[in-house]
């Protein structure tokens, strides 16, 4: 969630992954935590560019597969898109992507939610916090965070000065 500015800067998608990957590595010590803050804001940079939400993570796995030890990232990403394609979120549909407690669950949580997003007035937070498991909302909270990146850059409240994806103010 502290990734998604960085996809807000107005550079390439590749920038704002190799920035957002180089701040996570101060505080996560796998790579898959770059790999998914890179992910994160280069999903974000595609959302701004117009990109529909699936065809900005799909452009962000194929970012990912320039990078070596990519795979995790890039299999939580890809299931987080499978799943979507199935329909409305169910408990077990969330949970099947994790819990939320490493980099990649997180992210593919946050994008499921935001695939099966109908609109701007779904709460990711409803969706994202969907479970029976009864495990601290801590990693739930961080995916509706996330989640609601898409739904800033897809809907409005962008920063002053940044265009709009669909060409308004």
């Amino acid at each position: 969630m502290r990734s998604a500015p960085f996809g807000l800067l107005g550079t390439d998608a590749a920038t704002a992954f190799g920035l957002a990957a180089r701040c996570a590595l101060i505080t996560h010590g796998h790579p898959t935590g770059a790999y998914a803050a890179g992910a994160l804001a280069a999903i974000v940079t595609h959302l701004l560019q117009g990109d529909s939400p699936e065809g900005a993570v799909l452009r962000a796995v194929d970012l990912l597969g320039r990078h070596p030890g990519h795979d995790e990232t890039t299999a939580a990403l890809r299931a987080a898109v499978d799943l979507a394609a199935r329909g409305r979120p169910t408990a077990e549909r969330v949970e099947s992507l994790g819990a939320g407690w490493v980099a990649e669950e997180a992210l593919a949580v946050a994008v499921y939610c935001a695939l099966v997003l109908p609109g701007p007035t779904t709460s990711p937070r409803r969706c994202c916090s969907r479970s029976t498991t009864p495990v601290t909302a801590t990693p739930r909270a961080r995916s509706a965070a996330t989640c609601s990146a898409r739904t800033t850059v897809t809907y409005g409240c962008r920063p002053p000065g940044l265009p709009s994806p669909r060409g308004g103010p």
